[in-house]
């Protein structure tokens, strides 16, 4: 709310400089405006605050704050103009502005201390500690303005003749700088042992300030008390001098209304100057003192030399004696209210601290109790039972027993058993429901109550073969190479296993640190929402990847969350194991980029020949126009040979040609959009088999299947199967046979008599431009198998060989039906 707010004042003011807005730009005629820059630096306040999710572009936000602010400081202390006054804007208010354009410098040292509380990051302790003071400052210098607006204390807004701070600029500072203290107060707040680092760096700058503030009031009354005492000396003044003139006879030289002129002079330095005055003897002039308070304005000589009026004046404004004192009072008192107050919070947080470490001790106490094997008892002073556990209760059978006496066997007198209640501790034998126990009764301190402990003897080998098994349980824990917690319903580490441990350089089970300490920043959000999913779902593990802080430095972790109750209570708790898959994560990366890098280069090789192909064609139909147009204008005059030779040009153009166009289907085979659609699978056979021409001794048989599949990308397939069938097979018989069937794929088997391929070949003839006879026996390219694999690899199908029944080659096409995800893919 705070930066949308800081961001409308921000676009207001800049546009009220456009446009002439001087009530928006001042507020009040007399005081300052707010500068072109300022609002500039407000609007990178907002953006920062708005992008707090967003760490690099807010630091950025920060180092212009920085760089704003440090260049005017350095103009101002150098006396220097780099140019960036008025750089967006020509200022036409001037008002209490020591450069047209320039910001005041408490607002340039404002930035910089925003800029400050902007760069941090998340876990640095140090950047931490500055961004707190930084804004805790920014504070100060606000409330101090906005304190000397409400009084008139010039001084408190304004630095000596230099550009003041407007009303508006210190308002926005107020309300940034208090939401920059509450956000980093909220994050402070969930991790105590930083809370009173920030209290700390807080707290000092905003106490001075704060004295400083209420020193304002004061000292604005004593001076107002000065300029009335001034006002009265001056009418006094005025009087005398009167007086004096018409006792004498005297007048100013040249001007017979001196003295009410001179009055009046004093009256300007009174109202304008601010000066304090004092009244001298007759005839007896002074000079002035300027190694003190003290300084000489003006000497008034009449036509007489021995009377001479000589004024001398007091500057409250330059020489305030009151307000140093006071200053560096309360610079003395606020640092000892400071150190006051952060003894004060070092003890509130020590209190804390333990109240913490007793309320975690008790929880873990809470939960030993419920969960002990053994009954547990609290026994008041006069052995009542205050508090039990539910073993007590399956040991002793007695659910209803109210006093040490039901536990105790009757064959034990009261007598002995006082004797023995004398004792700090007693352990005796007993029996209970026919089972043998131990009971041990121990004092707790000085109240006189004391804990009961209840062993079933009976279980004592079972006992020690379930620590035996419990040792077994903790070692392979240790072994497993994970990092294994057991955290409560507030993320505290209840239990860890030496892995763990090591990692993170402590026994956090001891320590009672959140689990959520040990999570990359930008991760704890997730890690949080799947921690309390995990509570409302028991036993079902969540999983999420995280990096987690292991030796100091940040580890990729696949992290499984599993919610768990216990089984005597109602605590839920959280089993959280990290295995590291930093290595993975490596290997992915790299298989990625070499992915990316062969994609390119296959995109390469298609775009290569689909460019090839369409180059090399201009230049083939020329060369077959023109051993044409040589046939027909010299078929006359060439011999045999000649005609023999341009038809031989002739055929190898068209082979080329042919050549270049499977290039380019083949090409585009594996880069064209699929369309799928549904289409009957014979149908598309028979319309393939009219246009080769080979209907009459093709025969399709199997099912009439209707497939869900890209149509046009399957009539390449069948298309370059049936045409080498048809060309490579030199009989006058030809037989050509398609079968059709249907299941998990639709399965296309195409079968002729032909010369069939030897089965060393059936890898080779899918691979581009092979063939297994020369081109001047088969007209052909050696594309169209390859053109089959590679379409048929697109529609997630398989192609094989095998030897025909009917002699020749039998070509299998198993092609499945699409999806719906295969059509997004």
């Amino acid at each position: 709310m705070a930066a949308q707010l800081v961001l409308a004042a921000a676009c207001l003011v800049m546009l009220g400089w456009y446009f002439h807005w001087p009530r928006v730009l001042q507020v009040n005629p007399a005081w300052a405006p707010m500068q072109f820059n300022t609002a500039l630096g407000f609007l990178l306040i907002a953006v920062g605050m708005l992008l707090e999710s967003r760490p690099l572009l807010r630091r950025a936000a920060g180092a212009l704050l920085i760089l704003m602010g440090s260049a005017t400081l350095w103009q101002y202390a150098f006396a220097t103009d780099l140019g960036i006054d008025e750089l967006f804007m020509q200022h036409y208010l001037q008002t209490r502005t020591s450069h047209p354009g320039r910001m005041a410098p408490n607002t340039a040292a404002g930035f910089v201390l925003m800029g400050i509380a902007f760069l941090p990051g998340a876990l640095s302790r140090w950047q931490r500690l500055l961004a707190a003071p930084a804004a805790s400052l920014t504070l100060g210098l606000a409330a101090l303005a906005l304190a000397g607006y409400a009084t008139n204390m010039t001084f408190a807004y304004g630095w000596r003749a230099m550009t003041s701070m407007a009303v508006h600029t210190a308002a926005l500072f107020l309300l940034t700088s208090t939401a920059l203290l509450t956000t980093q107060y909220r994050h402070s707040k969930k991790r105590p042992e930083t809370l009173i680092q920030w209290q700390t760096a807080t707290i000092i700058p905003a106490v001075v300030f704060v004295l400083l503030a209420l020193q304002l009031p004061h000292i604005r009354g004593q001076e107002l008390l000065q300029l009335d005492a001034a006002q009265a000396d001056a009418e006094l003044l005025t009087n005398r001098l009167e007086t004096r003139m018409k006792l004498y006879g005297l007048r100013l030289p040249l001007d017979p209304d001196g003295s009410r002129l001179l009055a009046d002079e004093i009256r300007f330095f009174t109202d304008k100057k601010n000066y304090h005055f004092n009244l001298l003897q007759d005839g007896v002039p002074l000079a002035g003192n300027y190694t003190g308070h003290w300084t000489a304005l003006a000497e008034h000589p009449v036509y007489q030399d021995t009377h001479q009026l000589t004024v001398q004046l007091f500057n409250t404004e330059e020489h305030n004696n009151l307000f140093i004192g006071n200053f560096y009072f309360s610079l003395v008192v606020s640092g000892f209210i400071a150190a006051l107050c952060v003894w004060l919070l070092r003890l509130n947080h020590t209190r804390m601290q333990a109240q913490a470490m007793l309320e975690a001790s008790h929880n873990r106490l809470n939960v030993m109790f419920e969960t002990s094997q053994h009954g547990l008892a609290l026994l008041d002073p006069a052995l009542n039972i205050q508090k039990k556990n539910p073993a007590l209760d399956a040991i002793s059978q007695a659910p209803a027993a109210t006093n040490l006496h039901d536990l105790i066997h009757p064959a034990l007198d009261s007598l002995q058993l006082d004797t023995l209640l004398q004792e700090p501790q007693f352990t005796l034998a007993t029996r209970l429901a026919g089972t043998s126990v131990e009971i041990t009764v121990s004092q707790l301190g000085l109240g006189g109550e004391r804990l009961l402990t209840c062993k079933d003897l009976s279980m004592r080998e079972q006992a020690e073969k379930a620590s035996e098994k419990d040792s077994l349980i903790e070692q392979t824990l240790n072994a497993t190479g994970s990092y294994l917690c057991l955290c409560d319903e507030a993320g505290e580490i209840f239990i860890s296993n030496k892995p763990f441990d090591r990692a993170v350089g402590t026994d956090v089970a001891d320590a009672g640190i959140r689990i959520v300490d040990y999570i990359q920043p930008e991760h704890r959000a997730s890690f949080n929402t799947q921690f309390r999913q995990a509570l409302d779902i028991t036993g079902e593990p969540l999983s999420l990847d995280c990096q987690l802080r292991i030796d100091g430095r940040w580890i990729w972790c696949s992290c499984r969350i599993t919610g768990n109750a216990t089984n005597n209570s109602q605590q839920k708790l959280v089993t959280v194991n990290f295995q590291s898959i930093e290595e993975k994560r490596a290997l992915i990366d790299q298989l990625e980029s070499t992915i990316e890098q062969l994609s390119k280069a296959n995109a390469d090789v298609e775009q290569f020949a689909y460019i090839a192909s369409h180059d090399l064609k201009s230049p083939l139909v020329g060369i077959k126009n023109l051993s044409e147009w040589l046939i027909e204008d010299y078929h006359d005059k060439l011999d045999e040979d000649g005609q023999n030779n341009l038809n031989l040009i002739r055929k190898r153009c068209d082979r080329m040609t042919l050549l270049l166009d499977d290039l380019l289907l083949y090409s585009r085979a594996g880069t064209r959009p699929l369309e799928p659609t549904s289409f009957s699978v014979n149908e598309l056979a028979r319309d393939l088999c009219q246009l080769h021409d080979c209907a009459e001794f093709t025969h399709i048989t199997g099912d009439d299947v209707t497939l869900y599949s890209d149509r046009r990308a399957l009539d390449i397939v069948l298309r370059n199967v049936i045409s080498n069938a048809i060309k490579h097979n030199p009989r006058t018989d030809k037989q050509i046979r398609i079968h059709i069937q249907t299941g998990d794929f639709c399965t296309i088997e195409v079968e002729d008599n032909g010369p069939g391929v030897e089965p060393a070949y059936y890898d080779t003839i899918f691979q581009p431009f092979k063939t297994l006879k020369p081109r001047d026996q088969v007209e052909g390219s050696g594309m169209g198998l390859a053109i089959t694999a590679k379409a048929i690899k697109r529609l997630h199908g398989r192609v094989s060989v095998n030897k025909s029944d009917l002699g020749g080659l039998k070509i299998t096409l198993d092609v499945p039906p699409m999806t719906e995800q295969q059509h997004e893919q």
